[in-house]
């Protein structure tokens, strides 16, 4: 008498987990990509902004700030900190960074960029980049702007 065969033979599921590995091999790399480009647009949406604001309290104050602090306060953000230096006595320069906060393997770790009075854009660090500082902000790893 034939037994009817019920359940998967060993060679089968070797094969879907072979499948599955090589479909994780190419969508990890790709999704990590995604998340630094996301992070990276937050980042220089946030810096613009507040470059925007130091400007509107230029034009109230005539000076971007005291005792090389900058006049307009920080926001508080969960990925990146904005510092700001005002330097000279009647700061008319300012120096806007952002750095990531991130721990490391998130998407936002390892990135910093700054954008002065001039609007001159720099990155000093981002995540897999090479030949940093580069005088834009650069999106992704092979350094475009």
């Amino acid at each position: 008498m034939n037994k009817k065969q019920l359940g998967f033979t060993l060679i089968e599921i070797m094969i879907v987990v072979a499948i599955m590995g090589i479909l994780l091999a190419i969508a990890v790399p790709n999704y990590r990509e995604h998340v630094v480009r996301s992070h990276a647009t937050a980042a220089h949406s946030l810096i613009a902004d507040q470059r925007v604001r130091l400007e509107q309290s230029y034009q109230d104050r005539r000076r971007y700030g005291d005792a090389g602090v900058c006049d307009v306060a920080m926001p508080t953000d969960k990925n990146f900190t904005l510092t700001c230096a005002a330097p000279g006595n009647q700061a008319q320069t300012y120096l806007l960074t952002i750095t990531s906060k991130g721990a490391a393997g998130v998407g936002a770790n390892g990135m910093a960029f700054t954008v002065n009075e001039l609007n001159a854009r720099q990155t000093t660090a981002f995540p897999g980049a090479a030949g940093l500082p580069k005088n834009c902000w650069i999106t992704t790893k092979t350094g475009s702007c």
